[in-house]
């Protein structure tokens, strides 16, 4: 595995000028974090929805439930999209759908033996299975913001771990999935440039169905659910616990359907799932 390479932005602009996301890249080598940049651009109207702010390293990068997630310089592809009306998804469950389709989707093109074994854990996990379980390859965080209570932007921070070798990535939290790469998946360094453009066409190619009400995306999104089927605890950030039992369904605004032991179904619209022991 050779050593990964800084991302060519000047490649990327040129690629991507004229599409619905890509079209404008803020780009700055080390960043606290990218959803600073990109909170800053939401707000400034000469910044079209489509604007992604991307960086080599992150300092105090946030997943969900405000883990850290940091990379080692120009190892992982970390990466914030801005997304405004008109280019809203139509319900705000449609926004990590969106990204985690893409990011699998993106993922797939650069490594395609890898397509049948990617896999989504609600709700915002990326994963790549095998024969030993489930590892996280990227994390998703979607941040919304509201004017009115009217839907005003959204912001995809996504999070992939691409050519991190295994000193490289922290250890995992106690009962969370261990981390891999996307190199370490495949034996290979991966052009992080081919795969920021791969997902800002695959962001692109989706988000005309979540604009529209997300059908095709929502059924796109279920079959890719890793955690259907399984047995669960989903959990509130401060560890309480929501509900316990198997996941049988997803609503098309993104929330999780339980049946509890006792065959009480609890429909379930943000939380943690662990995988039940």
């Amino acid at each position: 595995m050779s050593e990964t390479l800084p991302l060519d932005i000047d490649h990327a602009r040129q690629t991507m000028a004229d599409w619905p996301v890509g079209h404008t890249l803020l780009y700055t080598p080390r960043v606290a974090s990218t959803m600073i940049p990109a909170r800053r651009a939401l707000e400034k109207p000469e910044y079209a929805s489509g604007v992604v702010c991307v960086t080599e390293e992150q300092s105090a990068g946030k997943g969900r439930l405000a883990r850290r997630w940091d990379a080692p310089f120009s190892t992982g592809l970390l990466s914030t999209t801005v997304l405004k009306a008109p280019n809203l998804p139509s319900l705000l469950g449609l926004a990590p759908m969106l990204a985690g389709v893409a990011v699998t989707e993106a993922i797939a093109e650069l490594a395609p033996e890898l397509r049948t074994r990617l896999a989504l854990k609600w709700p915002n996990d990326v994963l790549i299975t095998g024969e030993v379980g489930a590892e996280k390859v990227a994390g998703i965080l979607a941040e919304s913001s509201l004017r009115a209570q009217t839907l005003t932007g959204v912001l995809l921070g996504i999070g992939i771990n691409v050519n991190q070798t295994v000193e490289q990535l922290p250890e995992p939290s106690a009962g969370m999935l261990a981390p891999t790469s996307v190199c370490l998946a495949t034996g290979r360094t991966i052009d992080r440039t081919a795969l920021l453009i791969a997902l800002c066409h695959h962001l692109g190619a989706w988000l005309t169905d979540a604009c529209t009400g997300g059908s095709a995306l929502f059924v796109r999104w279920r079959t890719l659910l890793h955690t259907l089927g399984q047995d669960v605890i989903v959990s509130q950030p401060d560890g309480t616990r929501v509900a316990a039992g198997v996941a049988i369904d997803v609503l098309p605004d993104g929330s999780l359907v339980i049946e509890q032991a006792d065959g009480v179904q609890t429909t379930i619209a943000a939380g943690d799932v662990t995988l039940r022991q």
